[in-house]
């Protein structure tokens, strides 16, 4: 994609619109011929009288995938016939030597489908049978796209609009602006990048399995190669070998002494460390059963309080139904000597007696609750002090296991270590005897040479070339020839890799480049269309604006519109915030709003003003007729509404049921 390319530009070729449609044995209509001209045709008349059978007609000539959604196409024929047919009358009128159908040299052009009951359907083109992709290629070419909404909006689009995702109202934007093909350019650098990922993917693990078998055949070269000069170094190695073997025995016995000696260290320091960890645990052993000791008798003194404390408040409890019981006694009494008040003396004398006896008792009830409280008190820091002991042998308890633990594995290290003391004093034996069996040998293998390479070494060299020697059949011949076949391979990759990922860099910067033009041209739909959008809204008393979001997800990236009346803030358009008719206003006020930017040719409505006001309507008609004037273009309107709207572009088309049979009962021309 260029970035130069802009999709503001018109196009040169001329415009066409359907001049005429004829219904035959469609829905309500058994024939009828509805001629429509360029700018506005609006289509009234009363309810059930065939307006919106005009579009639905016009939508299944078109191949609509709507009308084949919603209903069955055999559903769509009058009832009683068999055959039903829809044509479109398309203007083909030359302009400046140019046609906007090339391929038809007529002036009109028609395409026409045919409905059986069987189900079975068939487009013609000019009386010829075609196929629906040839329609669909020639609806292409004239930029009708029957299955965008924003081009033919059906009864009841109007508010299905609002419920469409903003990420399916922007594709429908892009498809009405002839923005389809950046989205598909962009797919397809994503397409290519994925394609180029995978490749290079797939080159690195051919890369990977190619190395591990040059690998081998590397292996298989070398040992190729060297087989000769093994054998000549072979009786060199057996000289080599010995001193090699008296180096090694030397070196051993001086290593495994040493070792011997730092392993004795290692043994005794690890005893004295077991040691010390064995006093430590029985040590924190004692303070464990000493602390547990104390919380025991914690726990038998708050026993014995708790039961002391039981039964001081059983006294008290008992003292206070005494004291009620000597208190309703004494209540008697003083009414008693009320009635009696000659010979009351001795009552009087019981009643004292009874006054100082309860208040001997009150007084004993009061030290009683007064030594309630005091245990009270040495509960709660007895139980303070257990909870401080409890969370003290805890710590012990936690320190006890892991001085154990420590001790335990001390333990099972010294055992260890004493096991390689042990094991080193026999390697050490060993070695010394093997030096003394090789004493024999050194006469006949002097002189001692300077320097010699580790007895491994020698070994591994000696048992090499005995291997190969000896398994010198299963090298192949070929094995150099196979080596280099493999490495240019590999070479090979390695190019192929590179050119790929330098590939793959240029894709993603084309990725980039094409999101940064789509982006611009996105933002150059909204810097035109906002304005047009913001000006119908305000010849409704409204404003509102359309956005973008999401756009740094390409994939994610919508379109929404807001909009408020009468000074309110605006509202995103969805099917719960905004009533009927605002939905609807906002709806056509963006249609009509992105009609500049779309090269189609027609724009077709179905009844989008039944949720508005009178006022509001007028307004939005209005809209409409200016447009008109402003554009070549074609707009058909279905309204159950009376609209008066005057002007030399301005078609009427009043339907009517007659005899069960709809019809088109006048046509004026205002």
């Amino acid at each position: 994609m260029q970035s130069g390319e802009k999709i503001l530009d018109k196009s040169i070729r001329p415009l066409t619109y359907i001049r005429e449609v004829i219904l035959e044995n469609f829905m309500s209509y058994e024939y009828a011929r509805i001629p429509l001209s360029r700018g506005l045709n609006i289509v009234c008349g009363p309810n059930g009288s065939g307006k919106s059978s005009i579009l639905l007609g016009i939508s299944v000539a078109l191949g609509q995938i709507y009308t084949e959604r919603s209903r069955r196409l055999s559903d769509l024929i009058r009832r009683g016939k068999d055959l039903g047919r829809v044509t479109i009358v398309f203007d083909n009128t030359s302009f400046n030597g140019k046609r906007p159908i090339p391929s038809s040299h007529s002036d009109t052009f028609m395409i026409s489908r045919y409905l059986r009951k069987d189900g079975s359907y068939w487009f013609e083109i000019d009386y010829k049978e075609t196929s629906s992709s040839e329609v669909r290629e020639i609806l292409s070419s004239l930029n009708i796209n029957p299955d965008n909404m924003l081009l033919i909006m059906h009864q009841g689009m109007v508010e299905e609009f609002a419920i469409v995702s903003p990420q399916d109202k922007l594709k429908m934007v892009e498809e009405v602006v002839g923005l389809t093909g950046y989205r598909e350019r962009i797919i397809e650098s994503q397409n290519k990048l994925k394609s180029l990922v995978s490749e290079e993917n797939a080159i690195r693990q051919l890369m990977d399995m190619a190395k591990e078998t040059l690998s081998h055949w590397k292996d298989v070269y070398d040992r190729y190669m060297r087989k000769q000069e093994l054998i000549v170094k072979r009786d060199n190695l057996l000289r080599e070998k010995f001193w090699a073997q008296v180096i090694k025995l030397e070196k051993g016995i001086e290593v495994t002494t040493n070792k011997l000696d730092l392993k004795r260290k290692e043994l005794s320091e690890l005893s004295r460390r077991l040691l010390l960890a064995e006093e430590k645990c029985s040590l924190q052993e004692k303070d464990m059963h000493s602390t547990f000791n104390k919380l025991k008798k914690s726990y038998h003194s708050l026993i014995f309080l708790d039961a002391d404390k039981r039964a001081i408040e059983s006294r008290i409890k008992s003292l206070s139904e005494t004291i009620i019981s000597f208190e309703n006694i004494l209540s008697k009494l003083n009414s008693l000597i009320q009635s009696i008040k000659e010979d009351a003396k001795d009552i009087r004398l019981l009643q004292k007696d009874i006054t100082i006896l309860l208040e001997g008792w009150r007084r004993e009830a009061d030290l009683e609750s007064k030594k309630v409280d005091e245990i009270v008190n040495e509960i709660n820091l007895i139980e303070k002090s257990i909870a401080e002991i409890e969370e003290g042998l805890f710590t012990l308890i936690r320190k006890y296991s892991e001085e154990k633990a420590n001790a335990t594995l001390l333990a099972y290290q010294k055992r260890v270590s004493e096991k390689e003391v042990s094991e080193i004093e026999h390697n050490l034996n060993e070695l010394k005897a093997e030096l003394e069996n090789l004493e024999t040998q050194k006469e006949a293998m002097k002189p001692r040479p300077s320097t010699v390479r580790p007895l491994n070494d020698i070994e591994s060299e000696l048992s090499s070339i005995n291997a190969q020697l000896e398994t010198y059949s299963d090298v192949p011949d070929e094995a150099k020839n196979i080596f280099e076949a493999y490495s240019s391979r590999y070479k090979e990759l390695e190019e192929k890799l590179k050119k790929v990922i330098e590939n793959k860099e240029i894709v993603l910067q084309e990725l980039e480049e094409r999101k940064k033009v789509w982006h611009d041209e996105i933002y150059r739909i909204l810097d035109f269309v906002n304005p047009k959008y913001q000006e119908l809204l305000r010849g409704l008393n409204a404003y509102g604006y359309i956005r973008l979001i999401n756009e740094e997800e390409f994939e994610k990236a919508g379109l929404e519109l807001l909009i408020g009346f009468r000074g309110a803030r605006p509202a995103v358009l969805d099917a719960y915030t905004l009533s009927g008719g605002e939905r609807s206003t906002a709806t056509i006020a963006f249609l009509l709003a992105l009609q500049k930017l779309s090269p189609s040719p027609i724009v077709a409505v179905d009844e989008f003003d039944v949720h508005m006001d009178p006022v509001n309507r007028e307004r939005m008609f209005r809209a409409i007729f200016q447009m008109v004037q402003d554009e070549p273009k074609q707009y058909i309107v279905i309204t159950p509404s009376q609209v008066n709207i005057y002007g030399d572009n301005v078609n009427y088309i009043v339907t009517q049921i007659v005899d069960g049979k709809s019809g088109v009962g006048a046509i004026a021309r205002k």
